[in-house]
């Protein structure tokens, strides 16, 4: 084993873990909080899944470029988490933010993994994975936590436009103009009701970008 794969397979493990603690403590500790001061358990636990895009995918897309060279570790990463997702729902529901009818949960690992590897395979590296998960992760996540502290959970114009200021800063920091594009068309399309917004943000990200790359390379930092 070289020395790099296995600086990897502890950086994943030390992510695996944290995913760990931001489902079973942080999150329901959130919960409770939220209960309280929301008054409501529907939208509690609608904004404690947003606390766990941001946190629990937010931190690993962030560090994912810096840390690992190809996809297959992060990829396999989140395949566990979706599978661990997937076992409770089926045996010991995580209620505080799981709900019996809605499998987000597990679309938003599912995607957060593909990202990485469609990145890979159209030749960006893990760069337009990254930006595609950070959009899902902390984006999303926060239009969704601005709608349930209003108590809204619908796609409101507020959410929508607190995700493209988010998501514009970081697609310019990442990606440059082209970033700042594929993070108000991710913004507009999440508006969509008729698809998951775990499947369809990131995959806009990404088209974007690869469109950029191919039409405007410009646009793109170097």
């Amino acid at each position: 084993m070289t020395a790099s794969l296995f600086t990897e397979l502890v950086a994943a493990a030390v992510m695996a873990g944290w995913v760990y603690v931001v489902l079973a403590v942080i999150s329901r500790a959130y919960y409770k909080v939220a209960v309280q001061d929301l008054k409501d358990e529907t939208i509690a636990r609608y904004s404690t899944r947003k606390v766990v895009h941001v946190l629990g995918g937010g931190l690993p897309a962030a560090l994912a470029p810096v840390i690992f060279t190809t996809p297959l570790i992060p990829f396999s990463l989140a395949m566990l988490v979706a599978a661990y997702a997937y076992e409770r729902r089926r045996h010991n529901l995580m209620s505080w933010f799981q709900e019996p009818d809605n499998i987000n949960e597990i679309t938003f690992s599912v995607m957060w993994g593909t990202s990485m590897l469609i990145s890979w395979t159209l030749g960006g590296g893990l760069l337009y994975g990254t930006v595609a998960a950070l959009f899902l992760s902390v984006g999303d996540g926060v239009t969704g936590l601005v709608r349930s502290l209003s108590g809204v959970r619908g796609k409101g114009a507020s959410g929508t436009i607190v995700m493209a200021v988010v998501c514009s800063f970081m697609g310019a920091l990442l990606a440059g103009i082209a970033g700042i594009a594929s993070a108000v068309v991710s913004s507009i399309v999440e508006r969509i009701k008729q698809v998951d917004d775990n499947i369809i943000i990131p995959l806009a990200a990404i088209l974007v970008l690869e469109v950029a790359r191919l039409v405007a390379p410009w646009t793109l930092l170097p």
